[in-house]
């Protein structure tokens, strides 16, 4: 049984959860209308993905001769396919610490929907698979890696008063 705060205290707040009430309260603050939120970011990591889907078929469709090329390479589409990573990590791990992780998942989430919808039309079939899985493994590590070692860090961080 999760040992709560005392009689004076809110009895949502676990000290198994929470490291101070502090971050109690900021939860309780960020989660205050979550399913717009959630629908918030969800559709921003939707509209996001489509145009970064967008991005990669442009450069892709560029005459040889408008290429950004580098010994060989196409710099231009690389780095198209590495803005998908970056649009991904770099905001959903911001708003994951800087608001809450449910948000972070909704805009993971979104980002997947995304590359599934264009997984479905033909031409873009290699792109949607690209962004759906790069999204869905990006989820899986940043869910299961950074935010266990977020939460271990603040305990063992946080100052007891």
């Amino acid at each position: 049984m999760a040992e709560t705060g005392g009689d004076n205290e809110d009895p949502g707040y676990d000290t198994s959860k929470y490291v101070s009430r502090d971050e109690y309260l900021r939860d309780v603050a960020a989660l205050k209308n979550k399913w717009v939120k959630i629908i918030l970011y969800f559709a921003i990591a939707v509209v996001i993905g489509t145009s970064n889907v967008l991005l990669i078929n442009y450069t892709a469709a560029l005459p040889v001769q408008l290429h950004w090329i580098v010994d060989g390479f196409a710099m231009d589409e690389i780095l198209s396919y590495m803005v998908v990573i970056a649009a991904l990590l770099v905001v959903g791990i911001w708003v994951g610490v800087a608001k809450h992780k449910f948000y972070s998942l909704a805009y993971f989430a979104g980002f997947a929907t995304a590359g599934f919808v264009f997984m479905v039309i033909p031409g873009d079939l290699i792109v949607g698979i690209y962004v759906f899985t790069v999204s869905a493994c990006l989820f899986a590590v940043v869910y299961l890696v950074f935010f266990r070692i977020w939460n271990s860090v603040k305990r063992a961080v946080v100052v007891e008063k």
